[in-house]
């Protein structure tokens, strides 16, 4: 057991760890070594002063709303700031490999020669190429930071316009939207579309007009490009309010406008549109709404 007691004091004493206060201390700026990334050591190579110049910089271009936009924009000012004292670590790591090189005299050599001299004498440090790792780690983390700042404030400005957009139309719900129809069936403005007759009843629990003539019923889209179709009236109004204002609106545009995910549907939506744009019956056809949106 003594025998075994002295080994294991002997490979603790030639382990190398630190067992001192000064050790651990010393021990802990070996990080350097490795990127750079110690928690003890950072704090005093970056000071908080340069990452809160950043910060104030950033802030004032970006100018963040919420948290998340905040919390980006700080780990961009912390990125930024360590790129900006690793530009000062190089030349740092220069100087001191070049007072270190071999001396030439003016003597021996020309401008140039002492120049060479000098500046290979600084790149056989190997700490330059821990440092360009240390750079590229931060210039990555920063475009990342920058990347998801960016994407984050085109999806707020996105929210803040399609919350305008809704605030400024005159239909923001299906039953806006049907009542709107539901009185422009009843009204005496509108034929029926089999014996041209003008009056009628409407049945609410079957949501359709019945000619008094013909005894014909029709539905609330008859008539109109939305005959037929399973698409929600709210989702009709704003793609025929979006081509009344642009007709080169895009599918991408219109999607987003109309709620609509699949292009396919979409574009069936945006081509009957437009035939009932250059139709001769044009309002018939869009429901009347050229006249509502005053287009």
């Amino acid at each position: 057991m003594e025998n075994q007691h002295e080994l294991d004091s002997g490979n603790l004493r030639n382990s190398g760890d630190p067992r001192t206060v000064e050790g651990k201390c010393s021990s802990r700026s070996n990080a350097t070594k490795h990127g750079l990334a110690a928690k003890v050591l950072l704090p005093e190579i970056l000071g908080e002063e340069t990452v809160s110049r950043c910060y104030e910089r950033l802030q004032e271009e970006w100018r963040p709303s919420t948290a998340t936009q905040r919390f980006l924009v700080r780990e961009m000012a912390r990125h930024e700031g360590a790129l900006e004292r690793a530009e000062e670590m190089e030349a740092a790591v220069l100087r001191r490999g070049a007072r270190g090189a071999p001396r030439v005299t003016f003597s021996e050599a020309n401008e140039n020669d002492l120049l060479d001299a000098t500046l290979a004498g600084a790149g056989t440090s190997d700490a330059l190429e821990r440092i360009a790792r240390y750079r590229k780690s931060h210039e990555r983390a920063y475009l990342r930071s920058l990347k998801s700042l960016g994407e984050v404030k085109a999806s707020a400005a996105t929210a803040d316009r399609k919350a305008a957009q809704q605030n400024q139309r005159q239909f923001s719900s299906e039953s806006e939207c049907e009542a709107y129809l539901v009185a422009r069936l009843v009204s005496s403005a509108l034929a029926c579309p089999h014996c041209q007759g003008v009056k009628g009843i409407w049945i609410s629990s079957r949501k359709v007009w019945q000619c008094r003539a013909c005894r014909r019923q029709i539905g609330i889209r008859a008539t109109t490009v939305m005959e037929r179709s399973r698409v929600g009236l709210l989702s009709w109004f704003c793609a025929i309010e979006a081509l009344l204002k642009d007709t080169t609106v895009s599918t991408t545009e219109l999607s987003v406008a109309t709620g609509i995910r699949r292009h396919g549907t979409v574009r069936r939506m945006a081509r009957k549109i437009r035939r009932a744009m250059d139709s001769s019956q044009r309002s018939d056809l869009l429901a009347g709404l050229d006249q509502v949106f005053h287009i």
